[in-house]
């Protein structure tokens, strides 16, 4: 997420990225190659170049980019997590886009509700505190 907006609030991709992502085949396909590949920046980067060649739309350049960089952070996660469930604990947006990333590279999210968890958490602090 920090870098998506760190791209976005200042850089060659940022014009790309002002349309919101969305989790369809274009935001799959990013997922896809972070989960195979190890070239990030030369992908991120190249996204651009296939957008003004017209070899890719613009409208979906924000959802590839963002497939991208999760399925690239799920890989590397991945490489030291041995569990077939992982817990994915966040707000609904991303830990769907996590759970598909997750579903592509053959594990499961356990979504968990960030803010309920903060919630729960809170109250039983409190509680513990009587």
């Amino acid at each position: 997420g920090d870098v998506f907006a760190a791209l976005k609030a200042k850089s060659i991709l940022s014009d790309l990225l002002a349309t919101p992502a969305s989790d369809g085949d274009a935001f799959v396909a990013g997922v896809d190659h972070g989960l195979a590949s190890t070239d990030l920046t030369a992908e991120l980067f190249s996204v651009r170049a296939r957008v003004l060649l017209g070899r890719a739309a613009a409208a979906d350049a924000s959802s590839y980019i963002s497939g991208l960089l999760i399925g690239s952070e799920v890989r590397i996660g991945l490489g030291r997590l041995r569990t077939p469930v992982v817990p994915v604990l966040g707000a609904p947006a991303l830990t769907r886009r996590l759970g598909i990333a997750l579903d592509r590279a053959g594990r499961s999210a356990r979504v968990i509700d960030g803010e309920a968890a903060f919630v729960a958490g809170a109250a039983a602090i409190m509680g513990a505190r009587r």
